[in-house]
């Protein structure tokens, strides 16, 4: 079992190591399998009682010495850093690593419009058929 001050000195650790080798913060979603890892069979989820991890981090931020950094318009960009490092999610609506190219339209396939053809026939006949995977490959590629 996990202590409230013992969860505070994990994070604070986790938040400075992983600033001082990476100079960004660290991820939530990124957070808790480090925590995990750190603390071994410890839980911390008893430390949080019935608070988020979320809402942990932000009563404690000035006891420990970390802060929460939250995206402004995307909701899941949360993290975790020391108190004093300079960081701060961009204001734009752009994603990092995500393609703002219009997908292209998709041509039908195939393989999908056979199936398509084949489901209309009563059960007796559909039993009878055997089409061998190679064809379904071959009408899946054109």
């Amino acid at each position: 079992m996990m202590t409230q001050d013992e969860l505070v000195n994990h994070l604070k650790s986790i938040a400075d190591d992983y600033w001082q080798s990476k100079k960004t913060p660290i991820f939530l979603s990124q957070l808790v399998p480090t925590l995990i890892a750190r603390a071994g069979n410890a839980d911390f989820r008893v430390a949080l009682g019935t608070q988020t991890l979320k809402s942990f981090i932000k009563s404690t931020s000035e006891m420990g010495r970390y802060r929460l950094i939250e995206h402004p318009t995307q909701i899941a960009k949360v993290a975790l850093a020391p108190i004093d490092a300079e960081f701060e999610f961009s204001q734009s609506g752009t994603t990092e690593g995500v393609s703002n190219a219009i997908p292209t339209q998709r041509r039908p396939n195939k393989a999908i419009a056979l199936l398509d053809i084949l489901s209309t026939l009563p059960d007796e006949e559909i039993q009878k058929i055997t089409i061998p995977i190679s064809v379904l490959v071959k009408l899946s590629r054109q």
